[in-house]
């Protein structure tokens, strides 16, 4: 629904509005506030998930039962996670019995609301996915990442002036302490 039109402030202490009715059965898996050039992963127990373009869930007013984003079938099992994610991103799919796996968001199928989906994580007999986190790459070739000086030919890493000119006594950019007279 649209928040702006549909709810207004409140204080601390009220009991706020009744944003969607539930049956008994049915629970919230998540609430996403997707961004401009997201889309919508949606993942099942059994490892099986998708991603759904935001433009396939239509707009509904307060207090509606939302809409299916996959179908569940014995096949998927039921949802665990709905993630707003970029093309560019990395996903994390953790099982209860703690295998952990990365896979990039690019290699997941764009399909409709209304289908199973394709396997995300491949699990064991009695295994389920239980979590889905979002990477983001912040990985911009424009800015290079803060690490140690380099090396100098001679494997050490330079030391402020001493390293950029070699010493009176004709010793090389490896020795960053002040000369000392030879006797």
């Amino acid at each position: 629904f649209a928040e702006s039109e549909e709810l207004r402030p409140m204080g601390r202490d009220a009991t706020g509005v009744r944003g969607m009715r539930l049956d008994d059965d049915v629970h919230l898996v998540s609430l996403v506030v997707p961004e401009a050039g997201e889309t919508i992963l949606t993942a099942t127990e059994n490892g099986y998930g998708k991603r759904t373009e935001v433009e396939e869930f239509p707009l509904h007013r307060r207090g509606g039962q939302g809409v299916k984003a996959i179908q569940t079938s014995a096949r998927n099992g039921g949802l665990i996670a709905a993630v707003a994610v970029r093309e560019s991103d990395h996903l994390m799919l953790i099982s209860d019995q703690g295998t952990l796996v990365r896979t990039e968001v690019a290699g997941i199928n764009l399909l409709s609301r209304n289908t199973q989906g394709v396997t995300l994580i491949r699990i064991g007999e009695g295994e389920h996915l239980i979590s889905v986190a979002r990477v983001v790459d912040d990985d911009d070739p424009a800015e290079p990442e803060q690490g140690p000086p380099p090396a100098t030919a001679a494997g050490t890493t330079p030391v402020g002036d001493a390293a950029a000119t070699p010493g009176e006594n004709g010793e090389g950019a490896d020795d960053a302490s002040p000369a000392e007279p030879d006797d």
